[in-house]
């Protein structure tokens, strides 16, 4: 192919000369050779010098594009403070006769000792008149000393882990470990990490300190490419080189101390505030976040400990005073050696109780046993059960919570059940490659405010998606105002009670309510008059595509992507019925790959995946 390409151009040539011998001669002035010493930094430099410890000088190379007489060329140096208290820089570059390279030789002051990790930031330059315009006329660059690093290798026993992702991709997925540490400062150590599973993330590097335990995770890691934005990066809050700013617009510190990142040695599990995002700087085509949260990563090889605590609303008891109490129920992992448990008002702040419960300025229970408890209460209304789970050592764990509606016996509940309702499933199934699914779920409606509906655990123990879930939350419902025929929506956010693979309870709400509750001045009117509330007529409720969203794992997703959500009430049952053939009603299968459109952080999305939110917000307009 190169013998044809270059024939054709010798013959293009001789047409190009034949044409010209028929027209008018033309003058032809060759390019003027630049009259300079023509002189360049070499394009082999590098960017970055590092010596050795001990080293008392490098060196930088200089070209000129001829041969010629020996020759002295004035270098001018720009360097930080530290350089020039580090190092004597020479004013010219000598070249010897007929050389057309030469050596800038730059020495470590007498009496300097050069430091591991310090680098300085240099810059020399050549008088434009000296140089060639076909060469580097200056060179800028770092010098200094890296930090001795022993060699990344794997670490016997713990050669893999597990690392659950929840912000910006949600599921648990292995990954390969690396270890090295520092020869120097011995408390020092870096963990790498590698998967293919998900993304592009390799060479993941989070630093580690023996001494304290404490981590960080450097800015500029490149976990995968977005269709939009391009690179997208990790780090850890601290090291997010932008501002993270609260709802009111006001900048949020973030510390180790209130975002920490930590590897507990003994359990082998890393416990990371991070955060994703885009960086123009770095080649993404703006700056922003998508999402920021906890993310762990469980080393392989070691003894994998349950403190968990599984709490459940049981109903009434009235004591022998006749006091109503609220039963709760535990079951205690294997590991818990006992735990505090209260019931206080849903209104509560639930971390302060927290806190005061640990101080011991919260009354509450210390129980080591599971079982049956009661909880005299004075009022109707919600109510949250908190538990803290502690270890052997008396050390807390962690902390967990059952909410409840409670009504005093002799009080009217105004929840009645209607029956089981025909449900048709467009918000969970179709999000993991699965075609909607027709199912009966019991219905409660409000009588003292008809039309306002709830549908009992939807996704619970009688319905075909329970088997998949890695756990659920007892007592669910979806609750649903339909008081408006034609502006019905599902007000807030509202557990499924769902958890698949430990990626964190499935939340739903509308995308109507969301408008009006995220967009200042927006109206039930306008998101009725935008075709983004659902319909009641004729008993069935349904919603429009995309009417839904579901949160998962810190990210909203759209849900009823095929517009078949369905609540039929109009043939209602007084039980579940048999399935019909005897066949399962659940799905075959239900892989992790989402099919849902991702819209980001479901508190924050709009910070960055706002295309739906623009078009909505103008259809309002």
């Amino acid at each position: 192919m190169k013998k044809l390409f270059k024939n054709s151009y010798i013959a293009l040539a001789v047409l190009a000369l034949g044409f010209s011998a028929c027209t008018e001669e033309v003058e032809y002035n060759p390019a003027e050779v630049p009259a300079t010493a023509q002189v360049y930094f070499s394009n082999t430099n590098g960017a970055q010098i590092d010596l050795a410890k001990e080293a008392r000088s490098f060196d930088i190379a200089v070209s000129r594009a001829e041969a010629g007489a020996a020759a002295s060329i004035d270098v001018y140096v720009t360097a930080d403070e530290s350089a020039n208290a580090v190092f004597d820089f020479p004013a010219t570059v000598e070249f010897a006769d007929s050389a057309v390279s030469a050596v800038y030789t730059v020495n470590v002051k007498e009496g300097v000792e050069l430091e591991y990790s310090v680098f300085h930031n240099i810059n020399l330059s050549i008088d434009e008149s000296l140089a060639t315009p076909y060469g580097n006329s200056s060179y800028t660059f770092q010098v200094g000393v890296p930090a001795p690093w022993s060699e990344w290798a794997a670490i016997e026993g713990h050669e893999t882990a597990t690392y659950t992702f929840t912000q910006y991709v949600s599921g648990s997925y292995p990954v390969a470990v690396s270890y090295r540490e520092h020869q120097i400062e011995t408390n020092k150590a870096q963990f790498m990490f590698y998967t293919t599973g998900i993304g592009t993330l390799s060479d993941f590097v989070v630093e580690y300190d023996k001494s304290t335990g404490m981590c960080q995770v450097p800015a500029g890691q490149a976990f995968l490419t977005h269709s939009t934005y391009g690179p997208v990066f990790v780090s850890d809050l601290v090291n997010y080189p932008f501002v993270i700013k609260d709802d009111a617009g006001n900048p949020i510190e973030m510390t180790y101390e209130n975002q920490p990142c930590t590897y507990d040695a003994e359990t082998g599990l890393f416990t990371l505030n991070l955060i994703y995002y885009i960086d123009k700087s770095l080649g993404s085509s703006a700056s922003g976040y998508f999402a920021y949260g906890t993310e762990t990563i469980q080393l392989s090889g070691f003894k994998q400990y349950d403190y968990s605590l599984a709490m459940q609303y049981r109903g009434h008891y009235v004591d022998n005073n006749g006091v109503d109490n609220a039963v709760i129920s535990t079951t205690m992992g294997a590991d818990v050696a006992q735990y505090l448990m209260t019931v206080v008002s849903a209104d509560e702040d639930l971390n302060a109780t927290v806190s005061g419960m640990l101080d011991g300025s919260v009354p509450c229970d210390t129980l080591s046993e599971s079982g049956f408890y009661a909880y005299p209460l004075t009022e109707s209304g919600k109510y949250v059960a908190l538990a803290v789970t502690f270890d052997a050592e008396s050390k807390a764990m962690d902390a967990y919570t059952e909410e409840f509606e409670f009504f005093l016996v002799g009080e009217d509940n105004p929840w009645v059940s209607l029956g089981y309702a025909s449900y048709t499933d467009d918000l969970v199934l179709p999000l993991f490659g699965n075609s909607p699914m027709t199912y009966y779920v019991e219905v409660l409606e409000n009588k003292d405010v008809p039309g306002l509906f709830r549908m009992v655990d939807p996704y619970g123990p009688e319905q075909p998606l329970y088997p998949y879930a890695s756990s659920y939350e007892a007592g669910s419902y979806i609750e649903i105002d339909a008081t408006d025929p034609e502006g019905v929506w599902i007000e807030g956010w509202q557990s499924t009670g769902l958890d698949i693979q430990s990626n964190g309870l499935m939340e739903v709400t509308s995308m109507a309510w969301y408008q009006v509750a995220n967009n200042e001045g927006a109206t039930k009117e306008d998101v009725k008059g935008a075709g983004l509330c659902g319909i009641y007529a004729d008993g069935v409720i349904t919603f429009p595509v995309d009417g839904v969203l579901v949160g998962l794992g810190g990210k909203a997703y759209y849900a009823n992507r095929n517009g078949a959500f369905t609540l039929d009430m109009t043939n209602l049952l007084d039980s579940i019925p048999e399935e019909e053939g005897g066949e399962s009603a659940a799905p075959a299968r239900m892989g992790m790959k989402f099919h849902g459109e991702a819209m980001g952080k479901v508190t924050r999305f709009k910070k960055i995946d706002n295309t739906f939110m623009n078009l909505v917000e103008a259809e309002l307009n």
